[in-house]
């Protein structure tokens, strides 16, 4: 686990049940929570992982604007080089990009 991800609390937007499993257990291995039943909680969750810029919990995660708006390659990425790396820019459906530090 990565002690800057402990604080993670994810949700899942867009993905199926298997695909919400594993990006679940990656959530764990990198340090962080899933959220219970998968919901968007103001005040519990940090993280909306989610496939397309489109839903219902993307649009109340912009709302809130507390709620960092992450796509699969971003956990991956922060799984590979072991850092928790800042959200890509809105909307997440972009590629994600790497810092050119870390190319």
């Amino acid at each position: 686990p990565l002690a800057c991800m402990e604080g993670m609390v994810a949700c899942f937007s867009g993905y199926g049940k298997r695909e919400a499993v594993i990006l679940g257990l990656a959530v764990r291995c990198v340090g962080g929570r899933t959220s219970r039943e998968n919901g968007l909680r103001k005040g519990e969750a940090t993280h909306l992982i989610c496939k397309a810029a489109a839903g219902t919990k993307y649009k109340t995660a912009l709302q809130w604007g507390n709620v960092a708006v992450v796509t699969a390659e971003w956990l991956w990425a922060c799984a590979r080089y072991g850092l928790s790396l800042p959200p890509p820019p809105l909307p997440p459906s972009l590629p994600f990009c790497l810092p050119c530090s870390l190319n």
